[in-house]
């Protein structure tokens, strides 16, 4: 009687995931080939959600679906980074919802304010990577408290805040090693100067700026008032792609900050430097 070599069977599932993320071309022939592989390997066509791409469509309208499916969409449980921003394929009441049932997710981002009711929900994922306006979630800039539950797991965090006064007690967070605070060319050097002190785990501080004061730009880049090293400042012009990159395991302004922070300490580029780029001259 011919046999037929037979995997253990909490390997299998780790087999077909393997060759699903080295050879993403092979998933519709993989999702066909049993049930089980369905289970397994559907998971993995929605672990990022980027819904500023008009491509994404058929990704939104599925989840959607999935969502409001009696029972859930096991599928959705797989579902990692999302990237509703700029998008009008989800209601603000259907976000709130999917993100209720997305309980994986641990990286979001979302350009618009988010009322106080989305708190409880985002609290309970396993955020490691958090991209929003602050004082919508908490009512107010004042009463946003970095030792609530919201910040336990999250490592990076991106303020889109205009202000950033609230950010003097970012040192609660007790996970938290990359911080871009808000304000760009007109950062509050002693906010900033402040959180670093406060914050020996912070790996990089970073401010993104889309330009630099035009006539000004030397002046403002020589007469940065901040010493420590773990200071960055980035120019960027396309976040929604940035983001995407590092959801794909790819560089991006984070990584690149790390990078510079990196041959800084190791001598290979001055510690007095903290800009990224050659700022723009008239």
């Amino acid at each position: 009687m011919e046999t037929h070599p037979v995997f253990p069977a909490e390997l299998e599932p780790e087999i077909f995931e393997t060759a699903a993320r080295l050879h993403p071309s092979v998933i519709p022939v993989l999702l066909r080939i049993a049930r089980r592989t369905l289970l397994w390997i559907e998971p993995l066509l929605y672990e990022v959600v980027d819904l500023t791409n008009l491509s994404s469509t058929h990704i939104a309208v599925a989840i959607l679906r999935g969502a409001t499916s009696n029972p859930p969409a096991p599928f959705l449980r797989g579902v990692r980074h999302v990237l509703p921003n700029g998008a009008d394929m989800w209601t603000f009441e259907q976000t709130r919802t999917i993100l209720t049932l997305c309980t994986g997710v641990i990286d979001f981002a979302y350009g618009g304010p988010l009322d106080h009711t989305y708190l409880p929900i985002l609290s309970t994922l396993p955020l490691r990577r958090l991209s929003v306006h602050l004082s919508p979630l908490f009512e107010g800039p004042d009463r946003v408290d970095f030792a609530h539950p919201l910040f336990a797991s999250l490592t990076h965090l991106d303020v889109y805040d205009p202000r950033s006064d609230f950010c003097g007690h970012v040192a609660l967070a007790p996970a938290l090693t990359h911080l871009r605070m808000p304000g760009g060319v007109h950062l509050a050097w002693h906010m900033a100067d402040s959180v670093l002190a406060a914050c020996p785990r912070l790996t990089v501080l970073v401010a993104l700026v889309a330009h630099l004061p035009g006539p000004s730009a030397n002046k403002w880049v020589e007469h940065i008032p901040i010493t420590d090293i773990r200071f960055v400042v980035q120019m960027y012009s396309n976040y929604a792609r940035d983001w995407v990159a590092a959801a794909h395991g790819r560089p991006d302004f984070w990584s690149v900050a790390e990078d510079f922070v990196a041959r800084k300490r190791r001598k290979q580029i001055d510690a007095s430097i903290f800009c990224l780029f050659r700022p723009r001259t008239p």
